[in-house]
């Protein structure tokens, strides 16, 4: 399998006007399954058992800020988000989130950087992202 580099990696979030003007430096993304504990108190392997329940899912995203922030995003509805490795039509992981979190941070010494947190809301997909 081919390996791939992050360099050309995009995000588009549609929440009203867009989020921010930010250079993107990095994203992430992180999707999870809950379990549910069916072990019978006297298990004759003494072994846990569980089955699954629900997913989940969060992003982040890392970037230098270039000029604007639209605050009004943040707790709004969800919108679709997409996280690519390349332009469109590159592999990455979309669905609609729900932006949770902006930061920004300034140093005497560095470029001003804003971090984005979203939450899934429904279920995210991983492949081809147009």
């Amino acid at each position: 399998m081919a390996k791939m580099s992050g360099r050309s990696g995009t995000v588009v979030f549609a929440g009203g006007a867009g989020i921010a003007t930010v250079e993107i430096t990095s994203w992430s993304a992180e999707l999870t399954a809950e379990t549910a504990d069916t072990t019978a108190m006297h298990a004759t392997d003494f072994s846990k058992n569980y089955v699954p329940t629900f997913t989940d899912w969060t992003a982040s995203v890392e970037g230098v800020f270039t000029d604007t922030i639209n605050v009004n995003v943040l707790g709004a509805a969800a919108a679709s988000l997409k996280l690519r490795t390349g332009a469109a039509n590159s592999v990455g992981v979309s669905g609609n989130a729900i932006c949770t979190g902006i930061s920004m941070s300034v140093g005497k010494d560095d470029a001003v950087t804003v971090s984005l947190t979203f939450q899934g809301s429904g279920a995210a997909t991983i492949g081809t992202v147009a």
